[in-house]
Formats: C-alpha cells, sequence, structure tokens
C-alpha cells in the first residue's frame, strides 16, 4: 500500500486505488490484495511447481515437509553440490505466473495482477526484514530496523544462500537455519 498521484489514480484499473483521508489531506492509495500470494501459499506453490523431483530451491540432503491449506508438501533437496538460484527463479516465476495475461499494457506484476507504477522507497517489515537482515543483504542501522536495499542486493543475496552448502549454514548464517530459509 502506498500513496500515488492523480495520473496515476486516474487511468488505474478499477479496484486498485482507493481514496483515504488522514491527517487533514487525502490520499490516492494503490491498495491491492494478492489473495492465494501470502508468504505461506507462495511457498507451498513454490514447492509443489517444483515438481516429484529434487527441488532447485532447496538444498540437497535436506528433506522435509511443509504443511499448509491441509495438504503436506514434501520436498527433497537439488542435485548437485547446492541449490541453483537461476532454476529456482524459473520455478517461482512459474508459481507466481509472472508473465500471466494482464488487464493493462504495462505495470503488471504477477499474475496478471497490475502491480502499480512502483514506489521509490519499499518498506520491508517482520518476515521480509529479518529475513534480509539475517541473510547479510541489506545494511541496516543497528537496532533501528532502518536501512536500504536494492532488487540486485536481494538477488546477489539469493545467490549466495543458494551457493551455500548446508552443512556451512551454521558458520554464515547463524541466527537462522536452513529449515527456516528453504522450507
Amino acid at each position: 500500500m502506498y500513496a500515488v498521484d492523480e495520473n496515476v489514480a486516474a487511468n488505474a484499473p478499477e479496484g486498485y486505488v482507493r481514496k483515504l483521508s488522514g491527517g487533514g489531506a487525502t490520499y490516492n492509495v494503490y491498495v491491492h490484495s494478492y489473495l492465494g500470494y501470502g508468504l505461506m501459499a507462495g511457498r507451498a506453490a513454490t514447492l509443489d511447481e517444483g515438481g516429484n523431483r529434487a527441488h532447485p530451491c532447496i538444498p540437497p540432503n535436506h528433506e522435509s515437509t511443509f504443511a499448509y491449506g491441509g495438504k503436506n508438501h514434501y520436498v527433497v533437496g537439488s542435485e548437485g553440490p547446492s541449490a541453483d538460484f537461476g532454476e529456482c527463479a524459473q520455478v517461482i516465476n512459474r508459481a507466481m505466473r509472472v508473465g500471466a495475461a494482464c488487464e493493462v499494457d504495462s505495470g503488471c506484476s504477477f499474475n496478471g495482477e497490475w502491480g502499480g507504477p512502483g514506489a521509490d522507497e519499499v518498506y520491508a517489515m517482520s518476515y521480509l526484514y529479518e529475513r534480509v537482515d539475517q541473510a547479510k543483504a541489506g545494511s541496516f542501522l543497528p537496532n533501528e530496523g532502518v536501512g536500504r536495499i536494492t532488487p540486485a542486493d536481494l538477488a546477489k543475496a539469493a545467490e549466495q544462500v543458494c551457493s551455500t552448502p548446508l552443512d556451512d549454514f551454521p558458520s554464515l548464517y547463524p541466527e537462522v537455519g536452513p529449515v527456516a530459509l528453504f522450507t
């Protein structure tokens, strides 16, 4: 959710922008629910998209079951020395339906949904902030939870995590175990 200017609001597909008032001002705010694509549902879809084979997003020698929506999603680690960032990204793109037909010419994010014009700043809270911090992907002010990170920073960190052998996780990522990162 973030404020957009009048021009964006006027050209947005129906239902994506609402007028909200507060502090003596009225704002056009991008507000959209990506129902079925939250943290847990997205994880389940990604695990299922990997099929009944070694999953490229899971490190070798790791097996687990992720329970979601009344279903157990069994996963087996990838083949090779580590998880595969490139293949994992492809699996995630298929699971999230990146590139699905959209009702507008540009600005779609995934599953055919309009993602808005983008934001100059993104606020990473709770789970996302914690994972970014634990993967050492961002530069955050100590004890403040404030910092900057770019999509390129996230991709670089993801590649590093994917290339890390499972046995090295305790020393490289002591704040979080591989189970939390991968399932």
